[in-house]
């Protein structure tokens, strides 16, 4: 479903192909909500012929997709990260990653956390990002969640003796509501205490992996080394949701023992349609260098919006605007105009370029932002 007011379920996409779509009424649109894109042929034409040959396969038998994909992720990621967990998304991957963190150290419940980061909309996600408004989620989980938010409030010896994961993302939202980077010197100065400890760490980048933030693993934007990475959303090439989470050998080893890692995962997780999704998307990426085409594209965006403040994070462009109310009222104008975002969290608008956008669209969509965002002074 593709909203644009602030009542759900009355616009749609019904087709569309890049950073293109057409809604149930008819209204074309350039999509600045993120993700990887729409209908790319040569992930919908591979996972087509997938489907011609098996879709749903019994995980006991596993897949030829699936365990290449599982060497294909040990390829992409830092080495030491060798082992692959495939999920039906980012989220339940989180989760899943979550779970092999606490294995090691199953009688502890903390998890410290970089405040702001959002972790997902599954239960333990829920209650990482939010606490406060999920506690009745903390109390049925059995654990507790302890928010840094700079390097002058680190936690104390005995919560870290409590701790079984330490958890963090490239990006966050500050308590005014705004996206920013999250310091590489917070995450330096928890890993190093985290890794003193044996505690792991484990790095979501569901949201914005594969070139969001202008690096195909979002990790190089703040220098982390973590134990866990998490991947998900733009690895599926917008075609079929997957997850995925990687760790070490001897990592897996202390959680699982010798069960083969493809195996992990709910019923469907793995399937090979996904599978090949995923191998489609990260080929592409690689072979057209999406994370240094988004990268391009938040920079000719900001550039054409560099009257009205506008800063790029890779492909991530944010407006400052005077209230969330002002971002709301933008956001429903510009899709009426012709360009779609995501729901504001706060006073600014969030622009973020799909990883397959093409430069010229983006250009028209940031004349439309322009003109909107000057009939609004």
């Amino acid at each position: 479903m593709v909203a644009h007011t602030n009542d759900p379920g009355q616009t749609w996409a019904v087709k569309g192909q890049y950073e293109s779509f057409i809604d149930n009424n008819g209204h074309h649109l350039i999509d600045l909500s993120g993700g990887f894109g729409l209908q790319v042929p040569e992930v919908v034409n591979a996972v087509s012929r997938q489907i011609d040959k098996i879709g749903l396969s019994n995980r006991v038998l596993l897949s030829a997709p699936l365990i290449q994909l599982c060497k294909q992720l040990s390829e992409l990621m830092p080495e030491g990260l060798e082992n692959s967990y495939v999920c039906n998304s980012g989220d339940e991957a989180f989760e899943g990653a979550l779970k092999l963190a606490r294995s090691i150290n199953p009688h502890r419940r903390t998890i410290i956390s970089v405040g702001g980061v959002a972790h997902g909309s599954l239960s333990y996600g829920r209650y990482l990002s939010a606490p406060h408004f999920y506690p009745q989620l903390g109390d049925f989980l059995g654990i507790k969640v302890v928010h840094v938010h700079s390097v002058h409030d680190l936690p104390d010896k005995a919560i870290w003796q409590d701790c079984f994961a330490l958890c963090y993302g490239p990006l966050r939202t500050t308590h005014d509501g705004l996206l920013e980077a999250v310091e590489p010197t917070l995450i330096a100065s928890l890993e190093r205490i985290a890794n003193s400890r044996r505690i792991p760490t484990l790095f979501n980048d569901v949201d914005t992996c594969l070139g969001s933030v202008g690096h195909l693993l979002s990790q190089d934007l703040s220098g982390a080394r973590p134990d866990i990475v998490v991947l998900g959303k733009s690895l599926g090439g917008g075609c079929i949701p997957i997850g995925t989470y990687t760790c070490s050998h001897a990592l897996a080893y202390k959680a699982y023992g010798k069960a083969s890692p493809a195996k992990h995962g709910s019923t469907t997780a793995g399937n090979p349609p996904s599978c090949i999704a995923a191998q489609a998307a990260l080929n592409h990426v690689r072979d057209h260098r999406l994370d240094s085409r988004t990268h391009r594209n938040g920079t000719v965006l900001a550039a054409e919006l560099a009257d009205f403040n506008a800063l790029a994070i890779g492909g991530i462009v944010k407006v400052p605007l005077n209230s969330i109310e002002q971002a709301f009222e933008l956001q429903q104008s510009l899709y009426t105009a012709g360009v779609h975002i995501r729901r504001p969290g706060g006073p600014e608008l969030l622009l973020r370029c799909p990883l397959v956008a093409r430069t010229e669209r983006v250009v028209d969509a940031a004349r439309i932002i322009k003109r909107t965002l000057e009939h609004a002074a």
